[in-house]
C-alpha cells in the first residue's frame, strides 16, 4: 500500500506544491511539503522519507545544495530533481551530486509515476 510511503516535496512555487502534492496524496502517498531548501533541511533532520522531490532553482538553499547536504548523512533516500530550466549539464551535475532522477517541469504525471515506481517500488516499505 502506497499510504505508508512518505514523500517530501520541495518547491518555491505554491502552485507546484499544491498540484503535485494533491496528486501524490490522491495516489495514496503521505506527502509533506517545503517552500525552500532551508525548510526542507529542517524537516529532514526530524523526519525520514522514502523519496524527496526537489526543485533545482529556489532562493536561498537551492535544490542541488539541499541534495549535497542530504547526501552527507543519507546516501540511500532517492532524491529526484525537478526544473523548468533543465539541460544535459544540469542533469549531469545533479547526478554527480547523488540525484536518483531528474524531471523537467511542467512535470508529466506519467513520468512522475514511472520514476516513483522505479525508485521506491509499488507498495514497498523502505
Amino acid at each position: 500500500m502506497t499510504g505508508e510511503l512518505r514523500i517530501l516535496l520541495v518547491d518555491d512555487e505554491q502552485i507546484v506544491r499544491d498540484t503535485l502534492g494533491d496528486y501524490l496524496t490522491d495516489c495514496g502517498y503521505r506527502v509533506c511539503t517545503a517552500e525552500d531548501g532551508m525548510a526542507a533541511s529542517s524537516i529532514l533532520q526530524a523526519v525520514t522519507f522514502d523519496l524527496v522531490l526537489a526543485d533545482v532553482r529556489m532562493p536561498g538553499l537551492d535544490g542541488l545544495a539541499l541534495l549535497e547536504q542530504l547526501r552527507t548523512h543519507d546516501q540511500d533516500t532517492p532524491v529526484v530533481m525537478m526544473t523548468g530550466h533543465g539541460d544535459a549539464q544540469m542533469d549531469s551535475e545533479a547526478e554527480l551530486r547523488g540525484a536518483s532522477g531528474f524531471l523537467l517541469k511542467p512535470v508529466r504525471l506519467v513520468d512522475l509515476d514511472d520514476l516513483i515506481r522505479r525508485l521506491i517500488g509499488e507498495g514497498e516499505k523502505r
